[in-house]
């Protein structure tokens, strides 16, 4: 099982000098299962660094459809490939999906119902019953979480031969409610080889930002005080955030974890190999 970093920044993708050592596409994640058997989480601008890990079956899990997490599917080379089978999964969404209706014509130059590709949309209860059945990865089980975000979104509980991981992104960390919701949330994290956590606010700069669904350093080194699993990533990086603020995060909450669990900070292109526990570059 192989983790494929493509866009980690959240709200909007950024550039320049000091923000080159994590990168700043938006989010998106391509988890291998085995040999080009995988599925992609999110659609933010990563997409595009997608390259040729999918074949002709596209499976695509959205945590939710706020603009960075789909701001990438109309250049997504996919969606233009009369080859290709998409099926979008996503929850609370029925005649409207904002990952297609962003491509009306007007907004976007091609409307989605004139794209080659055969695209169609799904509730995310109906994802891991889809992908077993067309790749045959029986033992698979997908776990959805519903987190606490502004309109509603999701996070993933994955495992699959032996591996287990978790992607929990936008989810705001109430203080106020650290000691009551901690237990049940390291409960469901403290299997996991690896978990991938949003990280976004800092308390002097973002004091305003509370109640905007993501989580501020402070909260999350008290949250993952003493955390025992083996490899945290942050993920989800504020577009302000430069390359020495996100150095500051990882070392916070290193600092905060049990000496056994390794921080990291997720940059583009690159993946971690669960199997291994090593990183590498796309």
């Amino acid at each position: 099982m192989k983790i494929y970093f493509l866009g980690v920044r959240g709200s909007v993708p950024v550039s320049g000098s000091s923000k080159q050592t994590y990168g700043g596409a938006t989010s998106c994640i391509y988890l291998e299962l085995s040999d080009r058997v995988g599925f992609i989480i999110d659609a933010g601008t990563g997409i595009m660094n997608l390259k040729d890990l999918v074949d002709t079956n596209v499976f695509l899990l959205l945590t939710h459809q706020h603009w960075d997490h789909i701001q990438g599917f109309p250049h997504f080379s996919g969606i233009y490939d009369k080859d290709k089978k998409i099926r979008i999964y996503s929850k609370g969404y029925r005649d409207t999906w904002p990952i297609l209706s962003q491509m009306d014509g007007i907004a976007w130059p091609i409307h989605y119902q004139s794209l080659a590709s055969e695209i169609t949309t799904h509730d995310l209860s109906d994802f891991q019953e889809d992908f077993v059945s067309t790749h045959q990865c029986h033992g698979l089980v997908v776990k959805f979480v519903k987190l606490n975000h502004p309109g509603g979104a999701y996070g993933f509980k994955i495992s699959y031969q032996g591996n287990t991981v978790a992607f929990i992104f936008d989810h705001e960390i109430d203080h106020t409610q650290l000691n009551e919701k901690k237990d049940e949330w390291l409960d469901l994290l403290d299997d996991c080889d690896i978990v991938v956590h949003d990280l976004q606010y800092q308390r002097k700069r973002d004091h305003a930002c509370v109640g905007w669904g993501h989580p501020f350093i402070d909260d999350m080194c008290q949250f993952f005080s003493g955390y025992q699993g083996s490899e945290l990533v942050v993920f989800g990086h504020h577009p302000i955030a430069d390359d020495a603020e996100l150095d500051f995060n990882q070392a916070q909450l290193q600092q905060s974890v049990h000496p056994d669990c390794h921080v990291s900070v997720a940059k583009d292109k690159t993946y971690y190999d669960v199997n291994r526990k090593i990183w590498g570059d796309v």
